[in-house]
């Protein structure tokens, strides 16, 4: 496994441990951003995981310009889900 997918399973794992103990009190106190802004903890979760969905994303469409075989998200990829059609 190269070390952008350990590193993205890792903090996968970071995040699910820090949600699941979490309470709605929790959930709902402010924080700081990076920048310097105030938001709900629940909204800048839920900017996190947009926010490794877009680049988790990208570096599958740069591996597969360079012909890089990636580990499958979800499922069969569609050349495999094409290759197991039935042809009408």
């Amino acid at each position: 496994m190269t070390l952008s997918f350990h590193l993205l399973n890792k903090n996968k794992k970071l995040f699910k441990l820090f949600y699941f103990k979490s309470t709605i009190e929790d959930l709902n106190r402010k924080c700081l951003t990076p920048a310097n802004h105030e938001i709900t903890v629940w909204k800048w979760l839920r900017a996190m995981i947009e926010h490794e969905i877009h680049h988790r994303a990208a570096l599958y469409i740069y591996l597969n310009l360079l012909d890089v075989k990636t580990p499958q998200i979800y499922g069969l990829s569609a050349e495999e889900a094409q290759k197991m059609s039935v042809k009408l």
